[in-house]
């Protein structure tokens, strides 16, 4: 019973350690790389209350999920943090781009500037990765081993 329960914190808390590094690094720095590069590119920056909001609540949405598939790679293939971390934000990277090929919102057409783009989007999700189970680590404390 004391192990069921102990799961169901480590759980728990990593659902909410995903849901602040998804809001700190996919919602917040997310968006101001996508404002950088908008502003690099010359295209319009469109900084609104609304925009930087839906990306906050995107990035607790992807990051809860990353949490929890954090937990699960962490005790499924019994791996070190670093290591579930990089596989977890790779698994959510791969998860997202096939969300937004098939509902049309990506097409790829190999210009230096969205390859770019492309690959600081891949390092924000292993950031994420990174940042969350490092967090899970700080959160947890001594009663779990997540090194």
């Amino acid at each position: 019973m004391k192990y069921n329960k102990m799961k169901n914190k480590s759980l728990f808390l990593a659902l909410v350690s995903g849901a602040i590094s998804g809001a700190l690094i996919l919602g917040i720095a997310g968006r101001t790389v996508i404002a950088l590069l908008s502003l690099y590119t010359g295209s319009s920056i469109n900084l609104s209350l609304g925009g930087i909001l839906q990306n906050i609540f995107l990035g607790i949405i992807i990051g809860s999920i990353g949490g929890i598939l954090l937990f699960i790679v962490k005790n499924l293939f019994q791996i070190n943090r670093f290591n579930s971390a990089i596989l977890t934000g790779l698994i959510l990277f791969v998860g997202s781009l096939i969300f937004a090929v098939v509902s049309d919102k990506f097409v790829f057409d190999g210009s230096i500037i969205q390859l770019f783009a492309l690959i600081v989007v891949v390092m924000m999700f292993l950031l994420y990765g990174v940042f969350a189970a490092a967090l899970l680590k700080r959160v947890t404390g001594n009663w779990i081993s997540y090194s």
